[in-house]
């Protein structure tokens, strides 16, 4: 389970049984998105710099059909905001952190 706002500074590990998170992994990086391995002995949690779901605004977007000369207009589009993943050891809670290259 991600706690709050994405991205999130910790990972709840859920007894499904209960409904009740047994530990909390933290990490440095936000998270806003995981999947257990086949196994369920690692978990791959992928980091973000915003909300990944969200739209920001870089720069003003040229309207459709606009010429190139013609106005742009600030328009919402995505960001890419993806910066990495983890990959957590379940039982020990050890995160080994894989940055992606600057742009």
């Amino acid at each position: 389970m991600l706690e709050g706002d994405l991205p999130v500074s910790r990972i709840g590990l859920m007894n499904l049984s209960t409904g009740k998170v047994r530990r909390w992994i933290e990490v440095e990086k936000g998270v806003g998105g995981m999947q257990f391995s086949p196994d369920g002995e690692r978990l791959v949690a992928t980091t973000y710099s915003h909300h990944p779901d969200g739209l920001f605004q870089d720069a003003p977007v040229r309207a459709e059909g606009a010429s190139e000369g013609g106005e742009s207009q600030d328009m919402p589009g995505p960001k890419q905001s993806r910066t990495g993943f983890y990959v957590i050891d379940v039982d020990s809670g050890r995160a080994e952190l894989s940055e992606l290259p600057a742009k």
